[in-house]
């Protein structure tokens, strides 16, 4: 089946393609990167949302896109999809992370894997976080909203090791669960919503993913506060 891949939150407005990584008929995977952009506040890879064929290509060099933006055709591959964690499995972690507030002199936005199993954030806020580790999961053309100000006013400088063969896609899961280990305490009660492309409300990612761990609620369902699904983490 082909599936139209659109431009996700990129939580910069606008940005320019800088980088194709991927050509028609290449066969990837989920979460592979598929290109890089860059504005004046980021530059950051967009990943692929699920494993498939590029049959098309909707952009190339120099364009200048915007969340919802056409990125390509894909063949979807249903048999690529991930296996499903056993229920009880633990949550995935880095073997070393830290996290802590830019120096206010820190200019523009990063991420990038300068090494095998190593997960490099510059000037990230937690929006822009919680958007890049839970962007395969919901799709492209969502939005955040809500949660304190203070998510998208901080900004972080984030640094994770994993073992040297760790994937992009496992790098992600560990960086869901380093955001809620890092993040619990200080965001309490408040609750976050995500808007879908088709107009769907659901709650915060990390809210949502934690549910569809503990039960399969469809996502119009997801009511869960912030607080509660973190003790549900555990």
């Amino acid at each position: 089946m082909s599936e139209l891949i659109r431009v996700p939150d990129i939580g910069s407005g606008e940005g320019e393609v800088i980088e194709l990584m991927v050509k028609v008929g290449d066969r990837i995977e989920a979460d592979q990167s598929l290109l890089t952009l860059e504005s004046d506040k980021a530059s950051m890879e967009i990943p692929a949302p699920k494993a498939g064929v590029i049959k098309s290509l909707k952009v190339k060099l120099g364009d200048r896109l915007k969340e919802g933006d056409e990125l390509l055709e894909l063949e979807v591959e249903g048999a690529s999809a991930p296996a499903a964690q056993p229920a009880q499995a633990a949550a995935p972690a880095f073997e070393v992370a830290t996290i802590r507030l830019s120096p206010p002199e820190a200019q523009g936005a990063l991420i990038n894997f300068p090494q095998p199993g190593r997960l490099s954030v510059t000037n990230f806020t937690l929006r822009m976080l919680i958007g890049q580790a839970y962007q395969s999961e919901l799709g492209p053309g969502f939005q955040i909203s809500g949660g304190p100000s203070w998510i998208e006013k901080d900004r972080y400088v984030l640094l994770g090791q994993a073992a040297g063969g760790t994937t992009r896609a496992e790098m992600m899961l560990m960086l869901k669960t380093l955001l809620v280990e890092r993040f619990r305490d200080e965001l309490g009660d408040w609750r976050m919503t995500v808007h879908c492309v088709l107009g769907a409300r659901v709650n915060a990612p990390w809210a949502l993913a934690i549910a569809r761990r503990l039960m399969p609620l469809p996502a119009s369902r997801c009511s869960f506060w912030i607080s509660s699904c973190f003790q549900g983490w555990r």
